[in-house]
């Protein structure tokens, strides 16, 4: 994955839902994907299945989940962070089976580790400074 060294991280989406609930509206993440965004344009769709983890490039963030007549798509960004630096390294880790089930990433101001999890809960993102 070196393409996308020194590339910038300009924030990190996670896509979901608004959902009204009487008289207020609320966001429901899904946690099965999220999306770096690079300084680049490109977009990197990261996703979960079942414990493994698929990254693809897109030209735009998608719905990747059937909503309702009523709800709406939206996105959030997963933090306050600004800049999460420029990537130095992505790595994979896998399980027994060769699933995919981390992402490092390693960057010059921070590392980022997103977990598949095995449960329906989809990807876990922890930043480090």
């Amino acid at each position: 994955m070196t393409q996308y060294n020194n590339l910038l991280i300009e924030d990190i989406f996670l896509s979901g839902f608004v959902e009204r609930e009487g008289e207020i509206s609320v966001f429901k993440p899904m946690f099965w994907w999220c999306f770096l965004k690079l300084d680049n344009g490109k977009i990197i769709e990261i996703s979960s299945n079942d414990g493994n983890i698929k990254l693809v490039e897109t030209p735009k963030i998608n719905c990747n989940f059937d909503l309702e007549e009523e709800d709406i798509f939206c996105i959030m960004s997963h933090s306050p962070i600004e800049n999460y630096g420029r990537i130095i390294d992505m790595r994979y880790l896998f399980d027994e089976t060769g699933n995919v089930v981390t992402l490092k990433i390693e960057t010059s101001s921070h590392r980022i580790q997103i977990n598949a999890t095995t449960s329906f809960e989809g990807l876990d993102i922890s930043i480090i400074r």
